[in-house]
C-alpha cells in the first residue's frame, strides 16, 4: 500500500513538472522571437534534467498540433492571435446557431399546427417524420437497399441522384406559408377595392 501511495505521489509530481515546463515554454515564446529548441531547453530550470529534452519536445509538438506555435528554420514562434476577434467570431457563430434553432422551432410548430387541422386519420396532407425525397432522372435505374427495421437506406443509381432531407422540405413549406401570409393583407385590400368599385361607391364606408 505504501508503494502504491508513493507511486501516486510521483505521478502527481511528474504532472506538475510537465505543467511547469509548459508554462515556461509559453513564457519563453512570448518574450522571444525565433527561439531554437536548444535555447528553450537551456532556459528552463528543472531538477530533472534527464527527461527535460523529451518533455520540451513533447510540449512543442502538442503546441504545434494546436496551431499555437510555428516552426521555421529550426526556430519556434508563438502564433499571434487576436483573441478579441476570435471571441467575436465565436459569439457570431453562437448567434447564428441560436437563430437556426429558433427557425427550426417555428418550422416544427407550423407542421404540428398543420397536422392538427387534418382531423381525418388517413389524410394524405399530413407529414410523418422522418422522410426523404430521391430526385432522379426519368431514364435512370435506381435501386434501394434497406433492412427489416428500415434503419438505413442505400441507393444505387445509373445516373446522378439527389437526396432531399425532410428538414429541407419543411423549411421550404414554412417559407411558402410565410410568403402567403405576407400577401394576404394586399389581396384583401385589392379584393375590397374591386368590391367597392363594383357597387359604384355604395360601400365606400367599409375600411
Amino acid at each position: 500500500m505504501k508503494e502504491l501511495f508513493s507511486e501516486c505521489l510521483g505521478s502527481e509530481s511528474r504532472r506538475d513538472g510537465l505543467k511547469q515546463i509548459s508554462v515556461s515554454i509559453h513564457n519563453l515564446l512570448l518574450n522571444n522571437k525565433d527561439i531554437t529548441y536548444q535555447k528553450i531547453c537551456s532556459s528552463i530550470n528543472t531538477s530533472n534534467t534527464n527527461t527535460l529534452r523529451r518533455r520540451v519536445y513533447d510540449v512543442l509538438s502538442v503546441m504545434r498540433s494546436l496551431n499555437m506555435v510555428v516552426k521555421a528554420k529550426r526556430c519556434y514562434n508563438l502564433v499571434r492571435r487576436n483573441l478579441l476577434c476570435e471571441k467575436r467570431m465565436v459569439v457570431e457563430e453562437k448567434r447564428k446557431q441560436l437563430e437556426d434553432l429558433q427557425h427550426m422551432k417555428e418550422v416544427f410548430e407550423h407542421i404540428v399546427l398543420k397536422n392538427a387541422f387534418k382531423t381525418h386519420s388517413l389524410s394524405l396532407d399530413r407529414f410523418y417524420l422522418p422522410f426523404m425525397i430521391v430526385v432522379a432522372e426519368k431514364d435512370s435505374n435506381v435501386h434501394c437497399e434497406t433492412n427489416e427495421e428500415r434503419t438505413f437506406f442505400k441507393f444505387r443509381s445509373s445516373k446522378p441522384i439527389k437526396l432531399v432531407e425532410d428538414l429541407d422540405i419543411l423549411k421550404e413549406l414554412y417559407k411558402n406559408n410565410e410568403e402567403k401570409e405576407a400577401k394576404k393583407p394586399y389581396l384583401y385590400e385589392n379584393n375590397l377595392k374591386k368590391f367597392k368599385e363594383g357597387f359604384g361607391g355604395a360601400f365606400d364606408y367599409l375600411i
